[in-house]
C-alpha cells in the first residue's frame, strides 16, 4: 500500500510520465503478487502469470480485476498507448482495491 501510495504521489502522469507511471504500477503489483501469492510474477509475462495464478486462491472476479489492470498497463508501456488522466487515476485506484481486498488479515 506504501508503494501504491508512493506512486500517487510522485504525480508522474501530471507532467508527462504516463509509461513510467504504468509501469511503477505494474512492478508493484507483480512485487504483491509475487508476496502473496508466491508466484514469480516478477519473471513471467501477463498472460503466463495469469495462467499461474488461476490455480491459486484468487477469485475469479479478481483474477478478473488484475488481469485487466496489467494488460492496461502493458499497453502503455509496449504499445505506446497513453491513457488520460482519469484513466490512470482509476488503474491506481483499482490497483489499491485489489490490494486491500486481497491482503492477508
Amino acid at each position: 500500500m506504501r508503494e501504491l501510495e508512493e506512486l500517487r504521489g510522485k504525480k508522474l502522469c501530471e507532467q508527462g510520465f504516463v509509461k513510467e507511471h504504468c509501469a511503477g504500477l505494474a512492478d508493484i503489483l507483480r512485487a504483491y503478487i509475487e508476496k502473496r501469492y508466491r508466484v514469480p510474477a516478477l519473471e513471467q509475462t501477463t498472460d503466463e502469470l495469469m495462467a499461474a495464478l488461476r490455480i491459486s486462491a484468487l477469485s475469479k472476479d479478481k483474477h478478473t480485476e488484475l488481469q485487466n489492470l496489467l494488460q492496461l498497463a502493458d499497453l502503455a508501456k509496449f504499445a505506446k498507448w497513453k491513457p488520460a488522466l482519469p484513466e490512470t487515476d482509476n488503474m491506481l485506484a483499482s490497483a489499491i482495491a485489489f490490494v486491500q481486498q486481497t491482503a492477508e488479515h
